[in-house]
């Protein structure tokens, strides 16, 4: 956005070189990853794409993806989202780096959610992903707040660690 070149330079290295690496995985080790990615995909979808042949499976999980990353954000946390005067940050703004990086972050992980990743049961890799880039909007809270929702969420998981029965 702003004529950035150092990192276009950086995007084409990086593709040379995982291009690189690629053709010598092959060459050296006989070991394709686009074709291991493929068969991966078969067989874990043989019947293909499951929001068209599962399409209410496919709505729910996504619902249950999503509601599963707030849940174990924490309420605290998630409230703290939802009120811009604490959080100080507008989430529409591109000019602050953190804020796009955040923006990116969602993004991946709203691609990942539409091709169909992460079914039921499958939440902590995505919160695992995911939180560092909530924790990046959390970065102006004023120490008091921050607290509370420390504590919020520390209560929140001794409850939840409790009483619920979570298998992962």
């Amino acid at each position: 956005m702003r004529r950035k070149y150092g990192i276009l330079i950086a995007l084409c290295f990086s593709l040379v070189l995982g291009t690189l690496t690629h053709f010598a995985l092959i060459h050296c080790f006989g070991y394709d990853h686009v074709r291991a990615f493929l068969t991966a995909s078969t067989l874990e979808n043989p019947n293909g794409f499951i929001a068209f042949h599962k399409p209410f499976q496919y709505v729910m999980t996504r619902i249950e993806n999503v509601a599963e990353i707030a849940l174990f954000l924490s309420i605290g946390v998630l409230a703290l989202l939802f009120h811009k005067d604490h959080i100080k940050i507008r989430i529409g703004d591109l000019h602050d780096d953190i804020t796009s990086i955040f923006l990116a972050g969602v993004c991946s992980l709203l691609l990942m959610f539409l091709t169909g990743a992460f079914r039921t049961g499958e939440t902590a890799r995505t919160c695992l992903f995911i939180y560092p880039y909530f924790m990046l909007v959390l970065r102006k809270l004023e120490e008091p707040v921050l607290r509370s929702a420390i504590i919020i969420a520390g209560l929140q998981s001794i409850i939840m660690q409790t009483f619920g029965e979570f298998f992962w």
